[in-house]
């Protein structure tokens, strides 16, 4: 198993107040982008690192495919500086009809991919149902 973001993480125990037994976790060790999902998902909580040298942006977007560059997200612009992590874990899993897509931006307002390694991303979803 793939070292991950959220320290001693195991899939089969609850993390505290926020993710059930049976949550599925998505690991990418560096990425500019991923499709999570290409189909409904609800997302329980995120956890990035910024890899890059300057400040990038997560973005969430309910998707099939990464949109075009350019693109306002549908959930989150989560700001992190250089080799910041953060996590984002709403209240209530967040449904998404379309499909589950991050991707890590340059600017701060709308999608600008540069296809560099910038993240290490782990989603959290939840069964739909």
């Amino acid at each position: 198993m793939a070292e991950h973001i959220m320290q001693g993480y195991d899939p089969g125990q609850n993390l505290p107040g926020r993710i059930m037994v049976g949550a599925d976790l998505e690991h990418e060790d560096a990425a500019a982008s991923s499709v999570v999902f290409n189909a409904e998902a609800r997302l329980a909580m995120i956890a990035v690192r910024n890899l890059n040298a300057a400040a990038r942006w997560l973005m969430i977007f309910n998707a099939a495919a990464l949109p075009a560059n350019g693109t306002v997200p549908d959930l989150l612009i989560l700001p992190l500086a250089a080799g910041e992590i953060k996590t984002y874990a709403p209240p209530a899993p967040v449904y998404f009809s379309t499909g589950l897509v991050w991707a890590m931006s340059t600017t701060d307002t709308t999608l600008t991919v540069t296809g560099t390694n910038d993240g290490e991303v782990d989603t959290f979803t939840v069964p739909i149902g």
